[in-house]
């Protein structure tokens, strides 16, 4: 079975490791206007076309108010990444049960 040009430079790229940025060193404390220290949680699917990338970032590991969930979307296939969509949370999705 021989891949075309475009899928074979879509499957390099999803199997090619690759970070669009380190938080390790990440002082950034405002989740919600830029990554944090704690960027994780993500997913990564093809819809019509475009590649799309979703991840939360956050202070900790604890999903509370200062976190948001970012998506990006490739038209390349995860060559390029355009400026993701930003969603802010005002409350914690989910409170601890006593």
């Amino acid at each position: 079975m021989r891949l075309s040009a475009a899928v074979a430079a879509a499957l390099r790229s999803i199997f090619e490791s690759h970070l669009l940025f380190d938080g390790f060193d990440e002082t950034n404390l405002d989740c919600r206007t830029g990554p944090c220290v704690h960027d994780e949680n993500t997913d990564l699917t093809i819809y019509d076309g475009l590649t799309y990338l979703v991840h939360r970032t956050a202070e900790s590991q604890v999903l509370g108010p200062n976190s948001s969930l970012r998506v990006y979307s490739s038209s390349d296939h995860g060559a390029t990444w355009s400026s993701p969509a930003i969603s802010t949370f005002e409350a914690p999705l989910f409170r601890p049960q006593n």
